[in-house]
């Protein structure tokens, strides 16, 4: 009896026991290893592959450890992040690693040159395909234009916004003068001319914000209502390297950016137009008017002008009025109408140096000015 009961709880205790061993195994074999699925990777320059961290149940940290100018992470995804594209930017190898919790993997990678056609070719031609491989970069680059006021009058100012979207990697990017402002006449473009001839300048672009820039209609000779395209050039340097300060320069090049608009005609238009602009002291100042009104029984008064002397920097140094009374005139006109104005330049304003200047003349109740730039050259010819 004892012994058929001995052999009884035997028994129990064996299958209690295999029970146990059988559930542990099962848990135990749930539990899935993590594994890189390649350990090795081979690419092209321009090539892209994927690698994978398989099994995670962390997030997933991805270092590049060696050749961060062979390489570049691209693309990060997965519920962990566990998955990453990689793009051969140089020939070389490199090493990444995926850190899952404490534990560390590594994935060696080879970038081999771009396969070409076997073609005999010299050194100075193979050169040649980092740059076809620019152009294919300057086309993913450009720069949108955008009014932000309408009905414009020829005495307004054109206000503008400018866009970028492209490569990350562009170090600056500015708008370089002289901008270029044209009309539309007869089926074709004809460019306007600015008054200030020698205007240079450049506006730094800042990054990831809108460039906004005010232009001046009146800055420009003889701005008549009518539909206008105005051009904008930026300047962009594109770099090569992991940051900009430690890259070189890949990629200089422009971008055109068109905008067209119309104008009209305000109440009161004042034009005027220099019959030559390099002139000296003992010529006249030749100046054609043509005033326009939307009323034509709108009256005002055509007042006396004077000229204002820039130094070398366009900065003002002096303004000269009249030395002769005879010429100290004002007058009353109503509606629109054109005149002749002639005023000899040493008798008006005395003897004037070489240099820059500009005839300023004052129309209207609502004092409306005419500027017209105009050069003194010199004179010693003259004088003999």
């Amino acid at each position: 009896m004892v012994k058929k009961l001995f052999a009884s709880i035997l028994i129990f205790v064996l299958i209690l026991n295999g029970i146990l061993i059988t559930s542990s195994f099962s848990v135990h074999a749930k539990t899935k290893k993590v594994t890189l699925n390649k350990k090795n990777v081979v690419l092209s320059v321009g090539g892209i592959k994927t690698v994978k961290l398989k099994n995670t149940s962390k997030k997933v940290r991805w270092k590049i450890l060696k050749g961060k100018k062979n390489i570049r992470i691209i693309k990060k995804s997965g519920k962990c992040k566990n998955n990453i594209k990689l793009k051969g930017k140089k020939p070389g190898k490199a090493v990444i690693q995926a850190k899952h919790g404490k534990k560390t993997y590594k994935v060696k990678i080879t970038v081999r040159k771009k396969k070409t056609k076997k073609t005999e070719i010299t050194p100075q031609v193979s050169t040649v395909k980092p740059k076809e491989e620019e152009i294919s970069e300057k086309t993913e680059a450009h720069i949108t234009g955008k009014i932000l006021n309408d009905g414009l009058t020829t005495e307004d100012s054109l206000l503008l916004e400018y866009y970028y979207e492209g490569p990350e990697n562009v170090w600056s990017i500015e708008s370089v003068a002289p901008q270029k402002l044209e009309i539309y006449s007869n089926g074709e473009w004809i460019e306007i001319e600015h008054k200030d001839f020698d205007r240079e300048g450049a506006w730094p672009f800042t990054w990831n914000k809108p460039l906004q820039k005010d232009i001046h209609l009146t800055d420009f000779n003889n701005v008549k209502p009518g539909h206008y395209k105005y051009t904008e050039l930026f300047h962009l340097i594109q770099y090569y390297g992991d940051d900009m300060f430690n890259g070189k320069i890949e990629n200089t090049f422009t971008i055109e950016v068109p905008v067209e608009f119309d104008v009209t005609s305000p109440e009161f238009l004042a034009m005027g137009q220099l019959e030559k602009n390099e002139l000296k002291n003992t010529d006249s100042l030749e100046i054609t008017y043509m005033i326009t009104v939307q009323d034509e029984k709108y009256t005002y008064d055509v007042r006396p002008g004077y000229i204002k002397k820039y130094t070398q920097w366009d900065t003002v140094e002096e303004i000269i009025g009249f030395i002769n009374p005879d010429y100290n005139y004002c007058q009353t006109m109503t509606g629109s109408c054109s005149f002749h104005l002639t005023l000899p330049i040493k008798e008006c304003f005395g003897e004037l140096k070489p240099g820059k200047y500009k005839y300023v003349h004052l129309i209207g109740p609502k004092e409306r000015t005419v500027e017209l730039t105009f050069y003194i050259v010199d004179n010693e010819t003259e004088k003999k």
